[in-house]
């Protein structure tokens, strides 16, 4: 990329008065969704260690216990998503 194309995606941001921050924190928002991916998974118990690495690497928005295994809405990074695919909870599934 050439350097107006780096400029045209800068945001400028004051250190002294904060202005262009809330701007920035959109930016940043905007490039993270594109590389993570919203998930509704149903863990078995004997997966729960991957909660470990949804809260390492991505983020929890709810979690729930339940008697037949742990349903949890996340946002994933991409790269790990594939593999947490198979637990996957149909849309509506409660």
């Amino acid at each position: 990329h050439s350097w107006r194309d780096r400029l045209d995606a800068a945001v400028v941001v004051s250190a002294l008065t904060g202005q262009g921050i809330d701007d920035l924190l959109v930016d940043v928002d905007l490039a993270l969704a594109e590389t993570r991916e919203h998930l509704s998974l149903h863990l078995p118990y004997a997966q729960s260690g991957m909660l470990d690495r949804i809260e390492r690497e991505g983020r929890i928005i709810a979690i729930e216990y339940k008697v037949d295994g742990i349903h949890v809405e996340a946002e994933v990074p991409r790269v790990l998503s594939g593999n947490m695919k198979k637990y996957a909870r149909a849309s509506g599934h409660e």
